[in-house]
């Protein structure tokens, strides 16, 4: 690179005369770049095209198969027996119904309550630590029937264990209600007793009790007396079995280190550490098939399966601990029962009572007695009609698209912007010349016409052979074409649905009209035996592979020599980078040459003053 030499001895801008004279050598480069620049637009255009016709090929693609238009509606006469859905497989028909039996699983409970009757109240193991409340003891939780408080008892120094007493009562019925637990000192101890409450009419229940912690920083629970870390008034499905053994009706001894029972044929083990809670997730999480659940009220656990039918069962056996005589099971083996039900006349037992017959899914409720309930499946008319809408919406919003790029306005004088023009125009100054710049590239072009003129031929003008006549088009069942409006030219080639017409053609004849869009001929190469769908599907595939060569795919590089397009690209690239290296040494030539210019004047300058003091 030569050394570049300020206009010092002949006073002239030499940038500047470099600058102009390398605006004209540049021009020529300026025209390729924006033939570039225009072949990128026409690329991106050519793939906005592409990508709506691809778009409009998904919606075709669901509608090329017979299977995927029929739909089926089916109504019951009384759905608080029986409710019904269909598939695309049920045919119309009416059935006539009645359920005798339901299917259920099997369920087994207790035999009777767990707890020891009539069960002790909830007295602390030993007298208070100590009578007097502050903030480092005032405060335990209680659970009533599976609401939890938190008690904080008044910072007071309590003269006896009946005035302590006194206060926690005190503190109950603001806590839960009047005559919910009693207190009271028992014998020196704290002692809780929750009072009897009306279920069905009997008052014999007694709500569940415990006590428990607040928290590790508060030492109200064990200052009472209470050890262990939950005492329960009855059997506590979440307290150690070890804790709550003795409140079992049926003694349980838990000190050996492992036990186990069966059931459905999966063992289940347990030791003291263990809870009734724990248990019901262990059995619940197995392959047993069961849910096992605990009721506070009825203080019972209960066994149901989860699947309904005769096969299904509860079959519990071989307990080496005595925890199933403690909960009050026995050895019975319980099994479900299969649904009964007559379907036109036909007398039939299933496991489930939801079950398919022929593309229809009865949905059994409650038995019907002596009053048989009619299910009526038909057509869904409405339904095949949205899925035409939905294509012709689509296909509308194609068409306009194309339309509108094929017949777009050409804006002469509007050519891309060089950067440096662009440094002095505001960005929305540049958009709205650039729109106009890209306006029209599309007009006239032979792929994108071509593509649509043969979609406008196959929705417009097209009839399919071997289906009935007079439902061989589109026009035959009230899909037509947009009449030509000139000054309007964006909707011309859209359809347009008389849906009067469409509904009256499907009740009439269903599998015509879908056979007109979805026929499949004999032999593959009889295009005119082809559904309509069929062959729209297979020329937007052809379109979309013309334009895929002449411009690449949505996302794909700019210059893919495999592309028509892109090879143009890859070479004004290469012409690109060939003119920046000629314009460089072009550039230095002419630099060269004013520096020498520039140390002749110099040299000259230098003789003349020498001359000059002679």
């Amino acid at each position: 690179m030569p050394v570049r030499i300020s206009g010092m001895a002949s006073g002239l801008d030499i940038d500047k005369m470099v600058s102009d004279i390398m605006k004209a050598q540049r021009m020529p480069l300026e025209k390729i770049k924006k033939t570039k620049t225009k072949t990128n637009w026409s690329m991106d255009l050519y793939r906005e095209v592409n990508s709506k016709l691809a778009g409009l090929r998904s919606t075709v693609g669901d509608l090329r198969f017979a299977g995927d238009w029929k739909q089926s509606a089916a109504t019951s006469s009384n759905e608080s027996y029986i409710s019904v859905t269909t598939s695309s497989t049920a045919n119309p028909a009416t059935h006539v119904i009645t359920v005798s039996q339901l299917a259920t699983g099997a369920t087994k409970s207790s035999t009777g309550a767990m707890t020891k009757q009539p069960p002790a109240p909830v007295t602390a193991n030993t007298a208070p630590t100590t009578t007097t409340i502050d903030a480092t003891n005032n405060q335990f939780d209680v659970t009533l029937n599976g609401v939890r408080k938190t008690i904080t008892l008044d910072q007071n120094n309590y003269a006896t264990t009946t005035d302590l007493a006194q206060q926690i009562q005190t503190k109950m019925n603001a806590a839960f209600g009047y005559n919910k637990i009693t207190v009271s000192d028992s014998g020196g101890k704290i002692s809780f007793n929750p009072v009897s409450a009306v279920v069905d009419g009997s008052t014999s229940y007694q709500p569940q009790l415990v006590l428990e912690a607040t928290s590790p920083t508060n030492s109200g629970y064990s200052n009472l007396g209470f050890t262990g870390s939950r005492t329960a008034f009855k059997v506590d499905a979440n307290s150690k079995l070890s804790d709550i053994a003795s409140k079992f009706d049926t003694p349980l001894n838990v000190s050996g280190t492992s036990y186990s029972f069966t059931i459905n044929g999966q063992q289940i083990t347990y030791n003291g550490d263990d809870s009734i809670s724990t248990i019901m997730g262990k059995v619940n999480s197995s392959a047993a098939g069961v849910y096992m659940s605990y009721d506070e009220t009825t203080d019972k656990v209960s066994f149901l399966t989860k699947e309904t039918g005769g096969t299904a069962q509860v079959n519990i056996s071989g307990d080496t601990g005595g925890l199933l005589a403690s909960l009050k099971l026995d050895s019975q083996v319980i099994t479900g029962q299969d649904a009964k039900v007559t379907i036109d006349g036909n007398t039939t037992y299933r496991s489930s009572n939801s079950f398919t017959i022929d593309g229809v899914t009865y949905n059994l409720k409650q038995p019907t007695g002596a009053t048989p309930v009619t299910v009526s499946v038909s057509n869904d008319i409405n339904g095949i009609v949205d899925k035409i809408k939905n294509f012709v919406s689509k296909y509308n919003e194609t068409i306009e698209f194309m339309n509108k790029r094929t017949s777009e306005s050409k804006y002469r004088g509007y050519d891309p912007l060089t950067d440096d023009q662009k440094k002095d125009m505001k960005d929305a100054d540049i958009k709205a010349w650039e729109d106009k710049a890209k306006s029209g590239l599309l007009k006239n072009d032979p792929t994108v016409d071509r593509a649509l003129s043969k979609l406008r031929e196959l929705t417009g003008i097209t009839s399919v052979s071997g289906i009935q006549e007079a439902y061989n088009s589109f026009a035959k069942i009230g899909i037509t074409t947009m009449p030509y409006d000139a000054k309007n030219t964006q909707n011309s080639g859209k359809l347009v649905i008389d849906e009067k017409m469409l509904k009256e053609a499907l009740s009439k004849d269903p599998d015509n009209v879908i056979a007109m869009f979805t026929n499949t001929p004999a032999s593959n190469t009889d295009e005119k035996g082809k559904g309509i769908m069929r062959r729209v599907y297979d020329q937007l595939s052809s379109s979309i592979d013309d334009l895929v060569k002449r411009a690449g795919t949505v996302g794909g590089i700019t210059n893919d020599i495999n592309t028509d397009l892109g090879s143009i690209m890859k070479k004004m690239e290469e012409q690109i980078s060939r003119f920046d290296v000629k314009l460089k040494k072009k550039e230095d030539f002419y630099y060269a040459k004013f520096s020498a210019m520039e140390k002749a004047i110099q040299k000259s300058n230098t003789t003349l003053g020498y001359l000059s003091r002679l």
